[in-house]
């Protein structure tokens, strides 16, 4: 029980007070000496931080230079059925996110942060990994359909005369350009995500009446255009097309309602429906954008999923309005011939230009921006070992510069495919590949927790490493075989079958029949609090579990939900009254208290009620513990766990613990004098009254399992103290989490 009093790191919750404890957090045990990480500035709200983002990442280059080759090759009807398919896919991603982003307070990184803080690093950073190639590449995509656009008002046309139309065009000429465009856009990321938050707002203003003049403009070009287009086509001939603007049309949207693939103007290959869609797609790549800013967001636990759906449902509305729009008043010859027709069939052409070069540049930085904050978690976490270890440097200001740089040279690579239709479908399988795991990750997060819960054994995929050891409870009780015990064995034997597919003979040669009373232990007590010592050392959550052959109710047979079940958890350290004050928390209560949650999620407890004992000294002359009752109510709020907070004072329990013990084992840990003495039987037995009284009709309890000693000869003491606490209480589990399964670090 050494080094319980190890120094704490002060951190929140919302504004909450909570205690990280520095031992396995990578901190030195015992050296009085406690470090403080780098506190970023969270300076975003839901508007924007996540609404701004995601607005304008999901209208990007589509919404202007996209719009006119889907409905006119897809037709409005195949046209709508992709937006169905698309943003079915992006809701089921949407509502995992959604969970996983309200389980906890959330850092920067994004999507990675909390599916790695769920899963671990290693099944985390696959999906990062895939993140952030999808983000390079999309960055690249809007990149070259700016420069796209950029090329159809100012590149050279031998047919028209205009004297604006000076930039040669081909291929290198689209990479120079391409590459200048990055530049830009790494200049203004350098400088910082709260730049460009504050400017997005402004990009977002000015897209918005881009839209409305698109609307409108139906409505005030009432006469039909004829337009001339051209296009460069194989052996340097100009290849020219009539193309119509008809106003709002029944005959044109009839002709527009099927589909008519041809070859696209841009690539020279012939398209097809998943071609079409794979372009359409990443138009709803962006809904990550909010998440990718977490780390810069004052509350991302509730602004990322309020931001996000608010976002995705205002983007599937314009995008179905202007669906309808350009298949209703528009020739298909326009549509699938220039990819830029908003500009022509606007009141004034200049909107819809400001509008396709602001948003395309918005959508461009907000890329950049996501991919290098993913990045920079990779790197925290590393992963990826010294290649990437120079990413994780920031600036003062906690912006990572040299993720940014890294991104932008990805992206650099990126532009070298010189056409926005070229790289689309690579960035369309790197997001359906990301959110396919991201949806499944979610739900195997708690399927793998549940089974832990269960005291069952994890096979290696629960690329994961198992983080928790749980073992059978070290006591002096007769050995007694429960499997010979349980109904689900004996009953089938005697039926001759079994339902498990084993004959009670075959059971016993694959578990051997139990340590005979009068035989000595497969391991001393050295050893076995040694098991725990090393598991602890190792960074792994220990469970220890006792009288859980008692637990009712969990036979296959069993037809119960749980109601009348009450979970029980003690999240302080009742060993070491002083060791925390009354309502704080440090990394072992809050792992007690998700593993708790937990089980209250499982089907059969999912109707249990659940409850959190706060002991306290309700005599003491300082009664700041009401201040901090409220403030662990808080805390269980935000962490979205269901359960009443009972207060339990125990002013005579901590007499007995006795002021002198206490002020003696502060000095062991600090290796001022010998350990510890060890407590006393009254005080271990008014531990275990207190635990008696208050949670002997809970069907299991949580308990806070102490640090072992750091001496062996003390291992037997340690037990004892253990067995006495929990005496006769029925199942409990005591448990010391290292691992952060609710990030508190905000």
């Amino acid at each position: 029980m050494s080094n319980e009093h190890a120094p704490l790191l002060a951190h929140g919750v919302c504004g909450l007070s909570v205690d990280t404890a520095v031992c396995g957090m990578g901190g030195s045990e015992g050296t009085g000496e406690a470090s403080t990480p780098n506190a970023v500035p969270r300076k975003l709200n839901t508007f924007f931080g996540v609404i701004v983002p995601t607005v304008l990442s999901m209208f990007s280059i589509v919404l202007f230079l996209r719009t006119g080759f889907v409905v006119g090759h897809a037709g409005l009807l195949q046209g709508l059925v992709m937006l169905l398919v698309a943003y079915t896919i992006i809701s089921l991603t949407i509502l995992s996110i959604c969970a996983i982003s309200t389980n906890g307070a959330v850092q920067g990184g994004g999507a990675y942060f909390m599916i790695s803080r769920s899963l671990g690093p290693e099944f985390g950073g696959s999906i990062g990994l895939m993140f952030f190639l999808a983000k390079v590449c999309a960055c690249g995509v809007y990149v070259l359909g700016l420069v796209e656009a950029i090329l159809d008002i100012f590149g050279q046309d031998p047919v028209s005369a205009s004297a604006l139309r000076v930039l040669p065009q081909g291929y290198w000429y689209t990479v120079l350009y391409s590459s200048i465009v990055l530049l830009l856009v790494l200049l203004v990321c350098l400088v910082g995500a709260h730049i460009f938050a504050r400017t997005s707002f402004l990009i977002l203003l000015v897209v918005t009446i881009s839209l409305l003049s698109i609307y409108i403009s139906p409505m005030a070009l009432t006469t039909p255009l004829n337009f001339l287009i051209s296009h460069q086509g194989p052996g340097n001939q100009t290849l020219t097309y009539n193309a119509s603007y008809t106003g709002f049309n029944g005959t044109t949207l009839r002709d527009n309602l099927g589909s008519s693939y041809t070859v696209d103007y841009s690539t020279g290959k012939v398209m097809s429906f998943a071609s079409v869609f794979a372009v359409m797609f990443t138009s709803c790549t962006g809904i990550m954008a909010g998440a990718n800013m977490s780390g810069e967001l004052k509350n991302p636990s509730a602004a990322i999923p309020k931001g996000t759906i608010t976002a995705v449902l205002y983007t599937c509305i314009v995008y179905v309005l202007l669906f309808i729009l350009a298949s209703s008043t528009c020739e298909r010859t326009l549509l699938v011939q220039d990819y830029g027709f908003f500009q022509r069939i606007n009141i004034w052409p200049p909107f819809v230009t400001i509008g396709i070069y602001c948003s395309a540049l918005s959508a461009a930085m907000c890329s950049l921006i996501g991919a290098s904050r993913i990045l920079h978690a990779l790197a925290l976490d590393q992963l990826f070992g010294f290649p990437l270890a120079p990413a994780a440097i920031t600036s003062s200001s906690g912006n990572p510069w040299v993720a940014v740089l890294y991104t932008w040279g990805l992206a650099q690579c990126v532009v070298f495919a010189g056409q926005l239709n070229a790289i689309a479908g690579l960035v369309t399988v790197f997001y359906l590949l990301a959110y396919a795991a991201v949806d499944l990750a979610y739900p195997t997060m708690y399927s793998l927790i549940h089974l832990i819960i269960l005291l069952h054994s994890l096979p290696l995929q629960g690329g994961m490493k198992p983080n928790t050891l749980v073992l059978g409870f070290y006591d002096s009780c007769t050995p007694e075989d429960y499997f010979l015990q349980d109904p689900a064995f004996y009953e089938s034997e005697e039926a001759g079958g079994d339902d498990f597919g084993v004959d009670l003979p075959s059971l016993q040669a694959h578990f051997p029949p139990v340590r005979h009373v009068e035989s000595p232990r497969w391991l001393t007590p050295e050893e076995y609090v040694g098991i725990i010592s090393d598991a602890i050392k190792m960074s792994k959550n220990v469970c220890l579990g006792r009288y859980f052959f008692q637990l009712q109710g969990e036979s296959m047979g069993t037809k119960m939900d749980g109601a009348e079940r009450i979970i029980d958890v003690w999240p302080l350290n009742l060993l070491r009254p002083g060791s925390t004050s009354a309502a704080s928390v440090d990394v072992c209560s809050l792992f007690l208290l998700q593993m708790a949650c937990v089980l209250n999620m499982a089907s059969r407890w999912r109707h249990a009620r659940m409850r959190i004992f706060l002991c306290v000294e309700a005599e003491s002359s300082d009664q700041g513990w009401v201040v901090k009752e409220e403030t662990f109510r808080e805390l269980l709020r935000k962490l979205r766990i269901r359960a009443s907070i009972k207060i339990v004072p125990w002013d005579s329990v901590v007499q007995l613990y006795g002021q002198k013990q206490t002020q003696d084992a502060e000095l062991g840990e600090l290796g001022l004098m010998r350990p510890a003495p060890a407590l006393s039987e009254d005080f271990l037995s008014a531990v275990n009254c207190l635990l008696m009284e208050h949670s002997a009709q809970a069907a299991v309890r949580f308990l806070y399992l102490p640090r072992p000693p750091t001496h062996s000869s003390q291992s037997q003491q340690y037990l004892s103290q253990l067995e006495a606490v929990t005496q006769g209480l029925g199942p409990t589990l005591l448990i010391h989490g290292l691992t952060p399964v609710t990030c508190t670090e905000l």
